[in-house]
């Protein structure tokens, strides 16, 4: 299934809402900081402009994405996109 880039940042956010609104056991351990630079990723942002949006460094980026994978067990981008679409 294709998504038009102008919709995914809004389907990717809407995913994010209703799975925290049911509480995922899965997710809950996730910090609010490792959600949102989570949900950045998925809309397809790079580190480098997910830094500069959360004025936080790369680097400070780079871990809040590792630790939140390492939470969901996941591997890749992609693993992130399909989780927030799953959710």
């Amino acid at each position: 299934t294709y998504l038009d880039p102008a919709v995914t940042g809004e389907i990717v956010s809407n995913i994010f809402a209703a799975r925290n609104l049911r509480g995922s056991s899965v997710g809950k351990n996730l910090t609010a900081r490792e959600e949102e630079v989570l949900r950045l990723v998925a809309w397809g942002f790079l580190s480098k402009e997910i830094a500069a949006r959360l004025q936080i460094s790369i680097k400070t980026v780079d871990s809040h994405k590792i630790n939140a994978m390492t939470k969901l067990r996941l591997k890749s981008r992609i693993d992130i996109v399909r989780y927030a679409l799953l959710q």
